[in-house]
């Protein structure tokens, strides 16, 4: 079942959709349902012996002979090139117009003029990312008459005839570019005040978003600032004593890298900049474990302080907790305690003695909020790539051969806080991931995981939902649940034991969560003690803080 608004239009339009007499009628006849008028051609866009082949294996299994009879043959790029030597009045069309003049023969592979309807002509889409494609496409729309690929790169008549050695530097003579000021003034005064790691981000953030016309001269000028903290870097980590310069801005490049790849990009996706040639993946390892890796004696050391506090209840779930990731068999915890019941205090306390023992202990929370309170703390669809709209069969953004994966292999434990807040087919995707990715059909993967909340808290919010659908998408409601074991903690750690009021206030508000006090409206009626003498606000400002006036 799917909690929610979900719309499927194409069922919604074969359940709504009324066919006339006439239509069936048209239908049956098999006549055109519609017609296009002009014609809209594409025309392919490669560079000199890059065009595309392709042919069907079984009747041509000798691949070097498709290959040779590919390059026999023109394309429609090769051929407008010679449609130009051989037409006078083809010399005034851009390669975009030149079906609405000529027609392209498939059999002959040429172009003829055209003597009938006209078409349109459309280019196939160039990435500016992909380097001398793009300079090609960009001069095939101002060029006109070009009769070879090297007459495309020439600028100038006469005595001033320029050959170009790149198509980039054609489109710079014609005028074509902008030049990359507006970025080297921005990495200028970046470069200023901000750090090599700012600057890095910086100059993926121009790569990605403003396609500059030269990158290469954009690193070239600042690697130095780029690169400014590295040589410290390579030194403190032990993966250069002595670094050179040469391998400070390899180094760079490699992180540069490293930032592309998190939206799924490359440096390679920029044919004109260097790439990395060290082998730093290697060197560095996997930077999620690194900074998993905590000083052993100094957790152990506030592991041995802060034990000996716990009360009875957090000290049977602490052993039980303890005991399961012990004989790794893989349990599911639900600490179930209200609010001041010392559920973080417990978890930090968990992460102390496994930290002090070397093991890796993952903290998340339903909010930014509540991970803020968790030693290393993130939020849950940050730490295990949650996709935002959520389903039934949903799965984590992250590849099995990623990062993350390898830290989820050797994961000994995850605290999970404040899980009721969210929808349970977010756990249920995190189950099914971390099964995927290590290759164990127990709950979670085989990973020992402690949720911890209080049910009588906020629950999943469900946008204009009714309190089964409220109800239905909570944690309890999934099919996690049977297979959960629940901890419970009942002695509030906030409140003074030895004051009567105080322990009665917590007890109230225990029994207004289990539905006391309550009548059918959903109203609470509150003791006579909480009442104001009168229903005015200074009465309110009097009975909350007495002698206000007699101090003022």
């Amino acid at each position: 079942m799917q909690f929610g608004t979900c719309e499927d239009e194409v069922q919604l339009y074969l359940d709504a959709r009324y066919i006339s007499a006439c239509e069936a009628s048209w239908r049956l006849y098999e006549f055109n349902m519609h017609e296009e008028s002009p014609a809209v051609m594409r025309l392919q866009v490669h560079l000199e012996g890059e065009d595309l082949i392709s042919w069907n294996e079984d009747e041509a299994p000798d691949a070097q002979h498709v290959i040779q009879q590919a390059t026999s043959r023109d394309t429609k790029l090769t051929a407008y090139f010679k449609a130009n030597q051989k037409y006078p009045e083809a010399r005034n069309l851009l390669y975009q117009d030149f079906p609405s003049k000529f027609v392209w023969q498939p059999k002959k592979r040429e172009w003829t003029v055209q003597k009938r309807e006209f078409a349109i002509g459309r280019m196939y889409y160039a990435s500016p990312r992909s380097g001398e494609h793009f300079f090609l496409r960009t001069l095939l729309t101002t060029v006109k008459g070009a009769t070879s690929f090297e007459d495309l790169r020439t600028f100038g008549e006469g005595p001033d005839r320029h050959v170009c050695a790149t198509y980039r530097e054609a489109c710079l003579l014609h005028g074509l570019l902008e030049d990359d000021s507006e970025w080297r003034v921005c990495l200028q005064e970046a470069g200023d005040m901000a750090s090599g790691h700012q600057l890095r981000n910086l100059f993926v953030i121009i790569l990605c978003d403003c396609s500059p016309s030269d990158p290469l001269a954009l690193w070239m000028q600042f690697q130095d600032k780029i690169c400014d903290d590295l040589r410290y870097a390579l030194q403190h980590h032990n993966l250069r004593q002595n670094p050179t310069q040469e391998e400070v801005f390899d180094y760079g490049l490699y992180l540069i890298d490293r930032i592309l790849q998190t939206s799924n990009q490359s440096l390679q996706d920029w044919p004109m900049l260097p790439f990395p040639v060290g082998n730093w993946a290697e060197l560095i390892g996997n930077p999620l474990i690194r900074e998993q890796r905590y000083n052993m004696d100094e957790q152990a050391a506030l592991a041995a302080e802060h034990i000996p506090r716990l009360n009875q209840g957090q000290h049977a779930a602490f052993d039980d907790i303890v005991k399961a990731v012990v004989d790794n068999s893989g349990k599911t915890f639900f600490l179930h305690g209200p609010g001041g019941t010392g559920k973080t205090f417990l978890y930090n306390i968990l992460c102390y003695f496994f930290r002090g023992q070397g093991k890796i202990v993952l903290c998340v929370a339903s909010s930014g909020i509540a991970a803020l309170l968790l030693i290393g703390g993130r939020t849950a669809h940050s730490c295990f790539k949650v996709p935002l709209k959520i389903h039934e069969d949903s799965m984590c953004s992250f590849a099995k051969n990623s990062e993350l994966a390898d830290l989820l292999r050797i994961t000994d434990l995850i605290i999970w806080d404040e899980a009721p807040m969210q929808h349970r087919h977010i756990h249920e995707c995190v189950n099914r991931t971390f099964q995927d990715i290590r290759g164990n059909d127990k709950l979670f993967g085989g990973i020992v995981v402690v949720f911890g909340g209080d049910f009588k808290q906020i629950l999943p919010v469900i946008i204009k939902g009714s309190r089964a659908q409220v109800v239905g998408a909570s944690l309890q409601r999934s099919y996690l649940w049977n297979s959960i074991t629940v901890l419970h903690l009942t002695q509030n750690m906030r409140l003074n034991i030895g004051n009567d009021v105080e322990c009665q206030f917590a007890e109230w508000q225990l029994r207004v969560g289990h539905g006391d006090f309550t009548d059918q409206s959903d109203n609470i009626t509150l003791p006579d003690h909480f009442h104001t003498p009168e229903n005015t606000v200074q009465s309110l400002i009097d009975t909350i803080y007495p002698g206000l006036a007699t101090t003022a």
